[in-house]
């Protein structure tokens, strides 16, 4: 089905593990998730700050957390969401 263009994104949702990375590893960091099949969604939300969205499973989330610890990129989580620009 996906998002209806009248429905809005909960950018609050706990599926979403909010991160900070150096906007020069952001290409990288993305290759290293795609590797793991099936764990997560990167999605570069600001790629001038290094904003980026992890869209997890409640099943996957552990494991993603767990693995982004140990990634050669520097990886900051954010505690909430980050404002969204586009509007």
């Amino acid at each position: 089905m996906g998002i209806q263009a009248t429905e809005t994104l909960n950018f609050a949702s706990p599926d979403i593990i909010w991160l900070k990375v150096p906007t020069s590893q952001i290409d990288i960091f993305n290759k290293f998730i795609e590797a793991y099949d099936n764990l997560a969604v990167v999605t570069t939300f600001d790629v001038q700050e290094g904003i980026l969205a992890l869209w997890v499973t409640p099943d996957t989330k552990n494991a993603a957390l767990k693995i982004i610890r140990y990634l050669p990129c520097q990886v900051q989580l954010i505690a909430q969401p980050p404002i969204d620009k586009r509007k």
